[in-house]
């Protein structure tokens, strides 16, 4: 038996996650974390920093955000990401695929496929593995073709599940494949926010929006979105970031408490 306490006005990000049994059973755990407290002694699901709901019926999950996030009242609309977020999802996990299935395969071949004993040196060695027809390819090959259609799949899966959406009180992005996760973030507490925009990111008229929030929870990223969204998404955030409010009208505050323009 574990219990945690978790002060409300420290929590920083709320996070409900649902695999797709849990998806097909209604149900999410919900993981909460703070900013402050200690962090040893809990371990596991809670520290002093976070707790884990582990099991809670995805409605009662979404109904206690606004226990938890000062304000809150329903869940923005969520804006999906564009299809060049799909092609970018794909490179990824072909990227990371690559990064230890080509070494393991001539690994593979290496080892199948010389003779023993052999003494060429590698390079003629390979050449001569290359050129072989007696399928020490045959494995890597059909793994290989797997592999890709289910790394495909899964980068269909991540980017349907891609989206964002923002209101005044709160930000939320979602991402992952097959365990989705739901990452809803009040803006009163945001630390700072950061846009990124890779050159290939460039090229598909896409940015990388992080909100940056305290306590280990970590941030809550809106991945491969609409450029012009992201930029309207980061000015949205911004000002929250930096405390602008109506009372300001509009301008943003200097290091001497005075107010500038907005954009200054």
């Amino acid at each position: 038996t574990r219990e945690s306490t978790v002060p409300l006005r420290r929590v920083q990000v709320v996070r409900i996650t649902a695999n797709p049994l849990r998806r097909a059973l209604g149900v999410a755990s919900v993981r909460i974390s703070s900013a402050g407290g200690s962090s040893g002694g809990g371990g596991g699901a809670s520290d002093g920093r976070r707790a884990v709901i582990p099991l809670l019926a995805y409605p009662e999950a979404v109904e206690l955000l606004r226990d938890l996030l000062p304000d809150f009242a329903s869940m923005p609309a969520l804006r999906p990401h564009p299809p060049a977020a799909r092609r970018r999802a794909l490179l990824r996990r072909l990227r990371g695929l690559g990064g230890w299935f080509v070494p393991a395969t001539l690994g593979w071949v290496l080892l199948a496929g010389a003779p023993p004993g052999t003494e060429l040196p590698v390079p003629d060695l390979v050449a001569d593995l290359l050129a072989r027809d007696d399928g020490a390819w045959a494995v890597p090959l059909a793994l290989g073709l797997l592999l890709v259609a289910v790394q495909t799949l899964l980068a269909h899966a991540e980017y349907r599940a891609l989206a964002h959406g923002a209101d005044e009180r709160v930000v939320v992005a979602r991402n992952g494949a097959l365990s989705r996760t739901l990452s809803v973030a009040p803006l009163e507490r945001l630390q700072g926010v950061t846009r990124i925009r890779s050159l290939f990111q460039e090229r598909r008229h896409l940015a990388t929006v992080r909100a940056h929030v305290a306590g280990p929870g970590g941030d809550v990223v809106v991945l491969d979105a609409d450029v012009d969204d992201a930029e309207a998404l980061r000015s949205r955030l911004e000002d929250a970031a930096i405390g602008l409010s109506v009372a300001t009208g509009g301008k943003r505050p200097d290091a001497d408490g005075f107010s500038s323009p907005r954009g200054s």
